[in-house]
């Protein structure tokens, strides 16, 4: 990845090198693995590449795994690893759900512009 140019980095993840390095640096701790007798682990530039970039284009795995040089198996590993933790560590950090007469606001002007008879708050 590091031989991409910025254009290049941006055409292909959909943001810059700078805010890449922010989310790998985010999810380390919890995407770091140990390195052991039988496998040298995914690096998570990789694991964190591998994911924005399935999420950027939707291409089938078999594609993302040759292209990050990693068994498709892997890649299945990596996207739902990857997607869990940007859940668990980015979402409460950047997204706030409402609650109270916030959630009571947001209800309404979903029944009032799209004519919802009712909003329910998923999981």
């Amino acid at each position: 990845m590091s031989r991409f140019t910025d254009i290049e980095f941006l055409h292909n993840f959909w943001m810059t090198k700078r805010i890449f390095a922010y989310i790998c640096e985010q999810l380390s701790p919890t995407l770091v693995r140990q390195n052991t007798n039988f496998r040298h682990p995914v690096p998570v530039n990789k694991h964190v590449g591998t994911g924005l970039y399935w999420l950027a284009t939707g291409t089938c795995l078999l594609t993302v795994a040759n292209l990050f040089g990693i068994a498709k198996s892997t890649v299945c590993i990596i996207l739902h690893e990857f997607c869990c933790e940007v859940r668990q560590v980015l979402l409460p950090e950047y997204i706030k759900m409402p609650k109270g007469d916030d959630l009571h606001e947001v209800i309404m002007g979903f029944r009032q512009k799209w004519g919802f008879s009712y909003v329910r708050r998923g999981n």
